[in-house]
């Protein structure tokens, strides 16, 4: 394992796979989560609309599924190395990264 101290659950483990995205959102804001997702034509909207609320979101990672899975992972460990939590605070990041 690349990053042997990530503490990672999947929205099936957590029994939140069928959740609602706006739900899906609050729940990574009551446990500390910073939501990683497929979903670009929802979960941006959600994100800008729970802000502007006034709910202070851990952030979402969007990946992009058109890319090989080698460089999404190379891509996410240099964001989990590189950022800190206040970095994805209230915001929507792309993976992979844009050359």
């Amino acid at each position: 394992m690349r990053i042997p101290d990530l503490d990672i659950i999947t929205a099936f483990k957590a029994q939140v796979a069928r959740l609602d995205d706006p739900d899906l959102l609050r729940w990574t804001v009551e446990h500390d989560r910073i939501l990683i997702s497929h979903d670009k034509k929802t979960i941006p909207q959600y994100v800008k609309d729970l802000v502007l609320s006034g709910l202070a979101l851990p952030g979402v990672i969007l990946v992009i599924k058109s890319v090989s899975i080698g460089r999404l992972i190379d891509d996410l460990e240099i964001t989990i190395r590189c950022g800190k939590p206040e970095d994805f605070r209230n915001d929507v990041f792309y993976l992979p990264f844009r050359s």
